[in-house]
């Protein structure tokens, strides 16, 4: 492989391929040769650039700063769409959301046409490919395609799933879940649980677990781990909300001039929780309005304490994969489906095209590889056909340079 370094646009996207490539994880997986190397994939639902490598130095996550550093990481990567289910749903099948036709947090891509049913996920071809296949938590979107207890698609997964309890939210108030209709509070403090009592935890024990038992094995691995926050409602341990007091404000947290009414997101996700609702009309909210300072800092407080949390799971799992030697042997790849406004741009949430709301955490850890920040722009639905760059490729996923065939799906 030849580092191109980001010399131009196809270079850029060439980076994304030499981290998934590189010491054999494409072309071993067509022939698993010696060599293969296991993949450790993470994605964190709804996390933003956050920590000291990805620039926002106010969130503590320790873990998430040392996988970043020995990691290569896209600075501006972007995903597809700005809501969970089309997004994973791009990433996952590398087709974008006019040919997934998943639009919404609904729609399954392998049945939106009955062409699609032929269609391979990323895990499915690793699996196709003699890998051990595992997941847990929130990969796919759950319940929109042959259901959680397969991890929607049961050929992608040699092992049982797993999902932890509240798989829609990943929450529990005081043992009970945090489900639509009903709604809780958007942010609780809580103040008696231990870390393993709440779902991310018990995803992280599944991994835990699920590591110890493949690094037995002779063929190599793939495990998939989706944590769930810091999703909405904003949750953890009282221990990670008193990391944080004096918090700064939004940078921007002005709307732009002229906008066009469609552009801005009246906040409906966060407005959906009593607690929100209650603060925006006490602030009387709006699109030229902003949410309350005291607001403000509360919930720019309960997002950073659900990130510590989450990457508190994060460093668990990566130290059972440092106590077990198969950290040398593993590629780790980490995602956040898409970002998340704190207040730029007086937006709270997702659902927006505007930058915070679109550009994600993107890094592969290759073994070797001493780590980068890349500074060109990347996008998620480029990932899968760079693993299958050297492996056979049956199906008309896009090319590795989307610019020079722009007629691909």
């Amino acid at each position: 492989i030849v580092f191109g370094f980001c010399a131009d646009m196809a270079s850029c996207v060439a980076w994304v391929c030499v981290a998934l490539v590189a010491l054999g994880i494409a072309g071993q997986a067509a022939g698993l040769g010696n060599g293969a190397k296991n993949v450790l994939l993470i994605a964190v639902d709804d996390l933003r650039p956050v920590g000291q490598v990805m620039g926002e130095p106010e969130v503590i996550a320790p873990n998430l700063d040392a996988l970043a550093s020995k990691s290569t990481y896209f600075e501006k990567a972007y995903c597809q769409a700005a809501t969970c289910g089309v997004s994973r749903s791009s990433l996952l099948t590398s087709r974008r959301p006019d040919t997934t036709q998943v639009l919404g947090n609904g729609g399954c891509p392998f049945t939106t046409q009955p062409e699609h049913k032929s269609w391979k996920s990323l895990p499915q071809y690793f699996r196709e490919h003699g890998f051990t296949t595992a997941g847990m938590g929130k990969i796919f979107h759950p319940g929109v395609c042959e259901g959680a207890s397969v991890g929607e698609q049961k050929a992608a997964w040699t092992l049982d799933y797993y999902h932890a309890p509240c798989l829609q939210l990943g929450s529990i108030y005081d043992g009970h879940c945090e489900e639509k209709p009903t709604r809780d509070t958007s942010i609780y403090r809580n103040e008696t649980a231990k870390d393993s009592d709440m779902p991310d935890g018990m995803i992280a024990d599944r991994a835990i677990e699920t590591l110890k038992n493949v690094s037995k094995l002779e063929s190599p691995w793939f495990v998939a781990v989706g944590f769930h926050k810091p999703h909405l409602p904003h949750i953890a341990p009282a221990k990670y909300f008193d990391l944080y007091s004096n918090l700064s404000l939004p940078s921007n947290p002005y709307s732009a001039r002229n906008l066009p009414k469609i552009a801005w997101n009246e906040c409906s996700e966060p407005l959906s929780y009593p607690d929100w609702e209650a603060e925006a009309k006490a602030s009387g909210f709006g699109e030229n309005k902003s949410l309350s300072v005291d607001a403000q800092r509360r919930h720019r407080q309960g997002y950073f304490a659900a990130v510590s949390y989450m990457d508190a799971q994060l460093g668990r799992v990566l130290q059972t994969l440092e106590n077990l030697g198969e950290a040398d042997n593993t590629i780790v790849a980490l995602f956040g489906d898409h970002g998340w406004h704190l207040g730029e741009n007086n937006e709270w949430g997702k659902h927006t095209a505007m930058k915070r709301a679109n550009n994600a955490p993107l890094m592969f850890h290759v073994p070797g590889i001493e780590g980068k920040v890349v500074q060109q722009w990347a996008e998620f639905v480029d990932i899968m056909p760079c693993v299958k760059k050297r492996g056979p490729d049956n199906d008309k996923t896009r090319t590795m340079y989307p610019h020079r065939d722009l007629h691909h799906p």
